[in-house]
């Protein structure tokens, strides 16, 4: 099953998007960047979130998938961590992504039921679809915060669809195992929201681009999350759209919940 499985779930999650942000000033611009991730990571829930997602894929010849589940995140000793749990198609059931922040690398893990056992997530699988979409595993760590290793730069502001936006070019190592030679993410200036991101590759071609609708974003405990996202592959012709709704925020979440036996075990807390 884990053969028939993976491929499809490799073929078609990028972007340096933290979907828990709360509005908030800027601080002084820094060559690396460091000034525009902080005050997003600063502006993230206290303790945790929780929200319902749906992943509405399109192949290129219009065929539709859709995917559904819950999106668990908590801050623990400063550090994230981050289950997706799978709820739908029936063939998905109980499928989980953990992801473990640890000061000098993060730790991914995929559990299928079919399987019945944890698969660490390694740098030769970041490239990989998630779950059939058009994000990558590497594109869901980012998603979450999360950086890979490397060297990123804060470009002079510009503006997007009128509105003022600070520029972060990163550019991943070799060891880093990404898919990607540079990614240009442009963060709205007032509240710290990444709007949007590109993704190039080998010989600085476009590959994807990620957008967020700002009219959905939701403000809850003085954080702000995005409701949908886009994310459209110009290769391969495909495009993801993920949607999440009924947000919790500094919910009760069990540290076990974040464990190798709470992947395991698919039920919600």
């Amino acid at each position: 099953m884990y053969d028939q499985v993976m491929p499809h779930t490799f073929r078609i999650l990028q972007s340096t998007l933290l979907f828990l942000l709360v509005l908030s000033p800027l601080g002084t611009a820094s060559a690396d960047g460091d000034s525009l991730l902080d005050c997003a990571k600063g502006n993230a829930p206290s303790k945790s979130s929780r929200q319902n997602v749906e992943f509405n894929s399109v192949g290129r010849m219009g065929e539709g998938r859709t995917i559904t589940g819950t999106v668990s995140w908590a801050r623990v000793d400063e550090k994230s961590r981050v289950l997706l749990r799978i709820h739908e198609p029936a063939d998905l059931q109980g499928a989980g992504l953990q992801l473990i922040e640890k000061s000098d690398t993060t730790d991914m893990f995929i559990y299928l039921p079919d399987l019945k056992k944890v698969k660490r997530v390694t740098s030769r699988m970041l490239s990989g679809s998630l779950f059939g979409s058009d994000f990558t595993y590497e594109d869901f760590m980012q998603f979450q915060g999360i950086s890979v290793e490397g060297r990123r730069e804060e470009l002079p502001p510009s503006t997007l669809d009128g509105v003022a936006v600070r520029v972060l070019e990163q550019v991943p190592s070799e060891a880093a195992g990404s898919a990607y030679t540079r990614i240009v993410s442009y963060w709205d200036s007032e509240t710290c929201v990444p709007l949007k991101s590109e993704m190039f590759e080998s010989g600085d071609k476009l590959r994807k681009v990620l957008t967020v609708n700002r009219e959905t974003l939701f403000r809850a405990d003085a954080a702000v999350m995005p409701q949908e996202v886009n994310m459209k592959d110009l290769r391969d012709g495909t495009s993801t759209q993920l949607k999440f709704a009924d947000i919790e925020v500094n919910v009760k979440i069990p540290r076990k919940f974040f464990s190798k036996s709470g992947l395991e075990q698919p039920r919600v807390f």
